[in-house]
This record gives structure tokens, sequence and C-alpha cells, in this order.
């Protein structure tokens, strides 16, 4: 394999009949985003997602499953937001940084830096955009609709089945507490799905 060119993501599970699973994901490097009126998407969803992003404050998720996309529309959105919003700061947390954005601040974190830490002080380094890798448990959630109501636009992923689904899964993941579920549906800008599609 060309190390330098590519490097893998490994996942590695054990069930209790102590079968391993291991599924590996391989990644390129030197990839650029690419720009979104190239991306292979309808232009009406091209449009929407122009629309949503103007947003100068508010929520933006993108949900699908594992696999399909998500992070790549993302990197799509934020190289737009960059020309668009040339002189916002724009911040990006990952678990890991899949590829390397101008112009754009990234974070990665991991064993050595938990999400909880970066938090605490991102939203005081006068980012005016942040992107995180995903939001999977109550923090990133909860920060999500912290940031919107500092005035921030915050996009993420979620996996969620479909569109209509997203805000049941968003819920759950606020532990159904009912004041930020609110607060949620006050700030959300755009809602998108997206499945890779079978050739």
């Amino acid at each position: 394999a060309d190390t330098d060119r590519y490097y893998g993501r490994v996942n590695i599970t054990t069930d209790e009949d102590k079968k391993t699973e291991v599924v590996i994901r391989i990644l390129e490097k030197d990839k650029k985003a690419i720009p979104l009126e190239e991306m292979n998407i309808q232009e009406r969803h091209k449009e929407l997602y122009r629309k949503a992003i103007k947003a100068k404050s508010g929520i933006f998720l993108m949900a699908g499953s594992t696999g399909d996309g998500k992070t790549t529309t993302i990197y799509s959105i934020l190289s737009e937001l960059r020309k668009t919003r040339e002189l916002d700061r724009i911040v990006t947390v990952e678990e890991p940084v899949e590829l390397v954005l101008d112009g754009v601040t990234q974070i990665a974190i991991g064993p050595n830096l938990k999400f909880e830490e970066v938090s605490a002080t991102l939203t005081r380094n006068n980012p005016r955009v942040i992107f995180l890798g995903e939001v999977n448990k109550f923090e990133p959630a909860e920060f999500c609709i912290k940031s919107a109501l500092q005035a921030l636009f915050t996009l993420s992923t979620i996996h969620s089945s479909c569109v209509s689904d997203i805000p049941y899964r968003y819920k759950l993941l606020l532990n159904s507490n009912l004041s930020l579920y609110e607060q949620f549906l006050n700030n959300i800008r755009g809602m998108s799905h997206q499945t890779m599609a079978k050739r």
C-alpha cells in the first residue's frame, strides 16, 4: 500500500462468542474538499444548502449512515462558507480530521484531547462558524444549542434513517430535556439526509 498517499481508520469489535470483526476505512491523506458546485447532487439540494448557510447563527445537521458521505458534503459546504464569509473564523472539532481545509482551524480530538476539554474554551476564541464532526451524545448536542444561542453557526452530522427522524434522534441525545429540545427546534436552520447511491 502507498502509505504516503493513504491512511486507514480501524474499528475492532468482539462479541460474546469471542468473534472479532475488523472494519477498515481507507482514506487519502492529501484529498481536497470537493467544491459544492462540483458535487454530484441535485442542483436544488445545492441551492437549499446555500440558502441554509446564509444564516448568521443556528444549527445545520447532515444525517445518514456510516460511509454515506455526510462529512464529504459538510466539507464542501464549509468550503462554500469559506468563500462567502471570508472574514469569519471557521473552526472544526473532529475525530479524526479527515482532510485539511484551507483557511479553517481544525482541531483533532481523541485519547489525549477530549471534546469536553475543547468545548470549554472553544467559543472564547471568537469563531463565527463551528463544525462538530458528529453529534452522538449529550455534550455535543448541548454544545450546538449553546453555540447557536451565542449567535454562532454550527454544523454537524448525525446518524438518522431519514430527515423526519432527526428531531427525535436529537431529543434522545438530549435525554429528553424539553427545555433544550425547544431551544434546538427554535435554532435549527437546516436538516438534510443523504444516502450513497449504489452503481
